[in-house]
């Protein structure tokens, strides 16, 4: 029978529990027989007074400090509720203030916007490809002397949290992260007749077949307005970095020093995924189709209004039923699609602490915690939320699987050996997602041709990259 656990993030914990017993006793002289006295007793001094007791020690000083996240669906702040619940059971002085972003994007620039002003939040969600980045401006606090204080190693946590270290020094642990993966409605693919993706040999579950099925689970009413979507909108830089590698394209060289988003492979990429917005067939919703629906894409993906969302390893839980842990809908797992080249993307949201927070040792507290409480760090794979960044909790093996275990096991296996790396570099706040972004912002509304915008993204990016870096 296959193993159910992910074989690369395995642990296999060893331990001996030792108890040694001890007991003493002293034999005791039986006193001998007082004498009666021949004279008067002599005056005895008086014993001397007892001494006050030492005085107990004041409890700790009350601390306010903030942590600083972004929000996914709804499904983020309970957990993270939970989690300092149980944080405030070991140290109920620590008040924890949270800081919420909408979303990811939101987050980083409300993070920039704060440390510039000094007034940062002590304990920080941050992905991976702005670590380098946010420590090499100084904005981070290096976490490897009080990794060393307390006994806290590396080698505790997934690998990616050496891939993250910034010459050689700890500036984040990790909380989750997992490959980039295909979540895809069974009910809708058997409305339109169509065999499941992993029913398909996996080198075949290319860009073109993939948009083949989403054409023909596309409906349009009489109205000729697209009523259901094939697939959704792949408008972000964890959507569109590996559709760039399949393609055979890239974002950035290997050197870190040149924009590849102008080369033949990134545009064509590109022009496939702007093409399912606005070339007919129409079978994803651009970014101002919600807007003009009045709904959202979770509403849409539970409603059986769009068959695929592409998402990592927090997908189950938007699919789940939080207090039962039972599928809402009836979906599936498949791999990144390919074209020329196979890939997807891995990566991982660790915890930081600015550098400029008034409370580095409350901050730590609660970093360190976050990071490697077992059972804070089970309730990550229970909700689905992600694969947990400590290896302990991943060996635990509860991670929320679809219907079919074993096949889901497979396409994990599959997407984690094709899995790059994000191409992490200290420019990424200024080029991904901020020049770059605002050019792909103009191309996702129809504002900018793809070859207008992978030009002028990869002329902008190249010039925040020639500056020297402060």
């Amino acid at each position: 029978m296959k193993s159910r656990k992910l074989g690369f993030l395995f642990l296999s914990v060893l331990v001996i529990f030792t108890l040694v017993l001890s007991a003493c006793a002293r034999a005791t002289e039986e006193p001998e027989p007082t004498k009666a006295p021949t004279k008067a007793p002599a005056d005895t001094e008086a014993p001397p007074p007892t001494e006050a007791p030492p005085p107990t020690e004041a409890p700790p000083e009350e601390v306010t400090i903030r942590l600083a996240f972004w929000e996914l669906f709804g499904i983020i702040e309970p957990r993270m509720q939970f989690d300092i619940d149980l944080f405030n059971e070991q140290f109920p002085h620590i008040n924890v203030e949270f800081v919420i972003a909408p979303e990811a994007f939101t987050h980083s620039q409300n993070m920039l916007t704060m440390i510039a002003a000094g007034d940062p939040p002590d304990v920080v969600w941050l992905g991976d490809a702005g670590i380098w980045d946010y420590a090499g401006r100084g904005a981070l606090l290096d976490l490897t002397p009080y990794m060393e204080r307390d006994g806290i190693e590396g080698s505790m946590f997934v690998p990616a949290v050496e891939d993250a270290k910034y010459e050689g020094k700890y500036y984040a642990l990790p909380d989750h992260g997992g490959p980039l993966m295909v979540y895809y409605n069974k009910d809708m693919y058997d409305n339109a007749g169509l065999a499941y993706p992993i029913e398909q040999p996996t080198d075949e579950w290319t860009w073109d077949t993939y948009l083949s099925n989403a054409e023909k689970i596309t409906q349009v009413g009489p109205d000729g307005r697209v009523e259901v979507f094939g697939t959704e909108t792949w408008n972000i830089w964890f959507h569109w970095i590996p559709t760039l590698w399949t393609f055979g394209g890239g974002v950035i060289n290997e050197d870190r020093t040149q924009s590849r988003l102008d080369e033949p492979e990134s545009k064509q990429a590109m022009q496939t995924v702007i093409d399912t917005m606005f070339t007919e067939p129409i079978v994803a919703p651009s970014l101002t189709t919600y807007g003009e629906l009045g709904t959202d894409l979770l509403t849409m993906l539970l409603t059986q209004k769009v068959a695929h969302l592409g998402a990592g390893a927090w997908g189950p839980s938007l699919f789940t039923d939080p207090a039962t842990r039972e599928p809402v809908i009836n979906w599936g797992l498949a791999p990144y699609p390919t074209q020329i080249e196979p890939a997807t993307i891995i990566g991982f949201v660790g915890w930081v602490i600015p550098a400029g927070t008034e409370h580095p040792e409350e901050a730590w507290e609660l970093l360190k915690f976050l990071s490697t409480n077992l059972e804070a760090q089970r309730d990550v794979a229970q909700r689905g939320i992600g694969i947990p960044g400590l290896l302990e909790a991943v060996a635990m093996g509860d991670f929320i699987m679809p219907y079919e275990p074993e096949t889901d096991l497979e396409i994990w296996q599959h997407s984690i050996a094709r899995a790059r790396s994000i191409p992490m570099h200290r420019q990424w706040t200024r080029t991904v997602e901020g020049v770059v972004t605002e050019e792909f912002t103009l191309m996702y509304v129809g504002e900018k041709s793809v070859e207008d915008a992978m030009n002028d993204a990869a002329r902008r990016m190249n010039e925040v990259l020639a500056e020297p870096i402060e």
